[in-house]
């Protein structure tokens, strides 16, 4: 077997693109942890870019705590992986271990209110001149 090829976890369907990983993930924004911003969320764990000194290794179980419409979440995890980007930044690659009941409630729900949607360039030329998706929009008596 090739160095850069995976092996496929049992179970788990093959993707086209050669991706092992078992669940899909969405593009968050505006979401943060107190280990930093997250990056990217999915059923199972979390990709978190951390500034600063940093006090974890990968194998470490450690606790990610946020708050999502006012409520505190407590989730905890495991590092999977630490990968240096720049001077004083990390991105971790965080498991979720033992989730609650709420925590798999919210979790989706996070992922949802959170994804990152950029606008079209074409949608955002359309809003200028004041056409959506109902026709133009009259202006004047």
């Amino acid at each position: 077997m090739s160095p850069s090829s995976t092996t496929p976890i049992a179970g788990a369907p093959a993707k086209p693109n050669g991706d092992s990983r078992r669940r899909g993930r969405v593009k968050t924004e505006f979401l943060t942890c107190d280990l930093g911003d997250v990056l990217d969320i999915s059923a199972l764990g979390m990709r978190v870019l951390h500034r600063g000194p940093l006090h974890v290794q990968g194998g470490v179980y450690t606790q990610a705590h946020m708050v999502f419409h006012g409520e505190p979440l407590e989730l905890q995890t495991r590092v999977c992986w630490v990968r240096k980007v720049g001077f004083r930044k990390q991105i971790l690659g965080l498991e979720f271990i033992d989730l609650t009941s709420r925590a798999k409630t919210l979790l989706p729900q996070i992922a949802l209110s959170v994804a990152y949607n950029p606008i079209q360039p074409s949608t955002l030329f359309s809003f200028s001149r004041g056409i959506d998706r109902r026709g133009p929009v009259r202006r004047g008596g």
